[in-house]
């Protein structure tokens, strides 16, 4: 028991002892009596390897969970920043790309270009001054976008030259790439340029060659803007012939009478007194329905005639007509399938009944104004209803109505314009289709010379 009681006394002293030492900073070491000595353990990295005093088996796993990971990580951190780079560098590229971006300018000039192609559409530029005030517009919206182009060209290259003085050879690299990008843009804008010219140049003469000609230079353009190219092209074709028709100037490679000496007596005799009572009246004037067999002249004597022709063969097709046309030819089509063809009625399609509604496949309702006398070629098995006898009311009143309203003649198995292996001159050659019943002060389409005009032009060419 005591010597317990001398041992309990014994570590309530050490604990006392050492509560004081841990209290007392003083007394638990001295800071200048500290001897640093060399770490026993090698501060540079340990590599594993084979053959070392380990197990294979604590290796292999040092080295996949250790070794491995390190690895990955450096691979990691190096990738890193070689995309940093990368990301710089296509930075600098989209920099560049953007400032001279071309497909914001195109987005927006379409829109306005379709906007004006509506205006195409639904509004048949009849007159010269609303002609000009629409292509004006898309010469200002061309000279405006090109001088805005100009414009932020001056000043890219101007913020390029200052940074170029003051910047490193990167920089200077980068000015280069930016000059390359806009000689590129340039050059682009400059062939776009002469595409349109020369689709202008094909449109004047003939519209469709001029949509071939942009389906192959621009196939992207056409497929999302075809309608567009389509109206603009019939609008220039349009104000060309127009133009011509005003001045007397449309070419035609036979003209009427003069290539037609061999055309028989009684046919040119029909022909000629309805140009002289009815090619040139404004209104109401009777249309010429000319029923004869193929190979006589027919198609070749209704394009003789002086101006521009809205000529028509199988469908109906909007965008061949022209309101400005001098007279119109319907050309082939059989008489009662002018509707399944989806021809307007005929009744408002061959009495110059003014304005109306006309539509086409894929095409919304616009207005055209049919103010032009117009020549019906039929076959004779293509005749149908016209020459047939009336049973129905219905038949007979609109027998009754194309009596009135045009001149049918059916040409007999010896009548023709022309014979193609016979060379003989009609001794009527000279009949001509003066002396108009219009009165000299009436209104009239065309000119009073514009068959002479015509005529001067063609034996010129002889």
């Amino acid at each position: 028991m005591a010597n317990l009681h001398i041992n309990q006394i014994e570590q309530v002293n050490e604990d006392e002892s050492s509560s004081s030492l841990h209290n007392n900073a003083s007394r638990r070491y001295n800071l200048d009596n500290i001897d640093l000595d060399d770490s026993p353990i090698k501060s540079v990295p340990y590599h594993f390897q084979a053959g070392s005093i380990i197990d294979p088996m604590t290796f292999q796993r040092v080295l996949t969970e250790v070794m491995s990971k390190e690895t990955q990580k450096e691979e990691q951190a190096h990738d890193l920043n070689k995309q940093t780079d990368d990301d710089a560098n296509d930075m600098v590229t989209d920099t560049n790309r953007n400032l001279f971006n071309e497909r914001q300018f195109d987005e927006e000039l379409e829109r306005n270009l379709q906007n004006l192609s509506q205006v195409i559409q639904t509004n048949q530029p009849i007159n010269d001054n609303l002609a000009s005030n629409m292509m004006d517009q898309l010469n200002d919206l061309l000279r405006i976008t090109t001088v805005t182009a100009n414009q932020m060209t001056t000043r890219q290259r101007s913020n390029r030259r200052q940074r170029s003085l003051s910047s490193s050879a990167s920089i200077s690299m980068i000015s280069k790439r930016v000059m390359t990008i806009r000689a590129q843009t340039e050059q682009r804008q400059q062939k776009t340029k002469e595409i349109a010219r020369q689709a202008f140049i094909l449109a004047e003469t003939n519209v469709y060659q001029a949509m071939e000609y942009i389906k192959q230079m621009m196939p992207d353009k056409f497929i999302h803007h075809s309608t567009w190219y389509l109206s603009t092209f019939n609008y220039v074709n349009g104000r060309k012939q127009q133009h011509l028709r005003e001045t007397g100037e449309i070419d035609k490679k036979n003209i009427w009478p003069d290539s037609f000496p061999q055309c028989t007596p009684q046919l040119k005799e029909v022909v000629n007194d309805w140009i002289r009572h009815h090619f040139s009246r404004t209104k109401r004037a009777k249309c010429l329905i000319l029923i004869g067999p193929t190979d006589t002249g027919k198609t070749t004597f209704a394009l003789s005639l002086p101006g521009h022709v809205n000529h028509f063969q199988g469908r109906w097709n909007l965008d061949s007509w022209q309101d400005y046309a001098r007279y119109s030819v319907y050309d082939g089509i059989p008489w009662d399938r002018f509707s399944k063809l989806n021809f307007p009625n005929k009744q408002d399609l061959l009495t110059q009944n003014g304005k109306i509604n006309a539509t086409g496949k894929y095409r919304r309702r616009i207005e055209i104004n049919i103010q032009q006398p117009a020549i019906v070629l039929l076959n004779p098995e293509d005749a149908g209803s016209l020459t047939r006898e009336p049973i129905t009311l219905e038949e007979q009143r609109m027998a009754e109505y194309w009596k009135k309203r045009a001149i049918v003649y059916i040409m007999g198995p010896n009548e023709y314009f022309y014979q193609r292996q016979r060379h003989t001159t009609d001794s009527s050659q000279n009949q001509n289709s003066s002396n108009s019943s219009i009165e000299a002060n009436e209104e009239r389409l065309g000119d009073p010379d514009e068959f002479e005009t015509m005529r001067r032009r063609w034996q010129a060419k002889q």
